[in-house]
């Protein structure tokens, strides 16, 4: 049986209602979804009530797996079902998908409760304690997405250096708005995405409309506790105090996450955070 321990949602803007990431809380599957930061401008929702293609689909995988659909599904069979609502949202939307630069995305990290298993796509956070309390941080963080860290990180520092404002974020935006051309590809040999960085160094898997692979891997029988955590949350810790206390901590020292982390945009002037957060964790 899993119990839910804690578990907290926070918009970078600190609304509750958690942006474009979404908590998964059962009964069949537990864990979180975050949806990408729009960069398209497009309209997933209606005139009336607008909605970016990251909220759309980040809700699509919470109602999927918080459904009865997902009782006895197979990881093949739940990506296809994902897939197929995304294509259906977007046709409703009005909007072309087959245009590869008109894509929403979104990654989740969920466990299993029937299969006891954790399914993940594209690049999220967990950490387990196991029955002796050995307490491990596991991330599967975005390739591209460490790479456009580093180049912005670099770039802010140097305008900072120079007495400038933050125009790291300004400087990647370009290849931001070009980073879906790496979803889901299966790059050959040394196929190139920009000078001197091959497709196969920088390719990642979402959920936008596409196949794409499932990673599913077993939790060993001795694991007590499971943490889930979108990429909002830099460091996980072993309760939601402790890494609430690590974060405000790494915000204070870092607020344009440059140094400590280093992530693909800072914190804006009247935001809460850098990024949308889910946070949940479970007993087993």
């Amino acid at each position: 049986m899993v119990e839910i321990a804690e578990s907290f949602l926070m918009s970078k803007k600190g609304g509750f209602d958690g942006g474009e990431d979404r908590l998964i809380a059962g009964p069949n599957f537990y864990g979180v979804c975050d949806g990408a930061t729009d960069k398209t401008g497009l309209n997933w929702g209606t005139k009336e009530a607008p909605l970016s293609g990251g909220h759309v689909l980040s809700d699509i995988i919470k109602d999927y797996f918080q459904s009865e659909l997902s009782k006895n599904a197979t990881p093949e069979k739940a990506l296809d079902l994902l897939n197929k609502k995304v294509q259906e949202a977007a046709k409703e939307a009005n909007i072309d998908i087959s245009i590869v630069h008109n894509r929403a995305a979104a990654v989740f990290l969920v466990y299993n409760a029937q299969k006891k298993e954790v399914w993940h796509v594209g690049g999220v956070s967990y950490a387990t304690m196991d029955s002796k309390g050995i307490f491990r941080q596991h991330r599967f963080d975005s390739p591209v997405d460490r790479l456009m860290g580093k180049i912005r990180a670099s770039v802010s520092e140097w305008y900072m250096k120079e007495g400038g404002r933050d125009r790291g974020r300004e400087f990647i935006d370009p290849f931001l708005r070009r980073q879906q051309e790496l979803q889901n590809i299966e790059p050959k040999g040394d196929d190139v995405w920009l000078p001197g960085i091959p497709k196969r160094m920088v390719a990642y898997k979402a959920i936008n409309g596409f196949s794409t692979k499932i990673e599913v891997f077993s939790v060993p029988s001795d694991l007590r506790e499971l943490t889930f955590a979108s990429d909002g949350i830099g460091t996980i810790r072993p309760t939601w105090d402790q890494t609430r206390k690590a974060w405000l901590k790494q915000l204070k020292a870092d607020p344009h996450h440059i140094h400590l982390l280093k992530a693909t945009k800072g914190l804006a002037t009247g935001n809460k955070n850098f990024d949308d957060m889910a946070f949940i964790r479970i007993k087993l």
